[in-house]
């Protein structure tokens, strides 16, 4: 057995105005989504995606290593955007939450 980090580190971070929100986000996306992982670290003030995957070196299986990088891959460009906007100041965790539920609405 042999473990794989996947380790994608934003190329923005919060600032001392937008730590608090950008963290409150990071948070309420980690509760929402299947294969949480994204954290901030305090030191540098990066935000990252990390995901720890286990391997069988006797019984891999391609398709779940496929399919695991693919659903990492639709988080990070589904969200990435919206981090990087709350992280920025461009907006707050709550106009991000009200522009989810309104597009929700229209799929609905």
């Amino acid at each position: 057995v042999c473990l794989l980090q996947f380790l994608f580190t934003f190329p923005f971070s919060a600032n001392e105005v937008t730590l608090l929100d950008t963290v409150r986000f990071v948070a309420f996306l980690n509760r929402n989504y299947e294969m949480p992982g994204l954290e901030y670290d305090e030191a540098s003030g990066s935000i990252f995606y990390r995901h720890m995957m286990l391997l069988n070196k006797s019984k891999y299986d391609a398709e779940v290593f496929k399919d695991t990088v693919g659903i990492i891959l639709l988080f990070l460009e589904m969200f990435s955007d919206a981090v990087e906007q709350v992280a920025t100041g461009k907006k707050t965790t709550n106009e991000m939450l009200e522009a989810v539920v309104l597009a929700s609405s229209k799929i609905l």
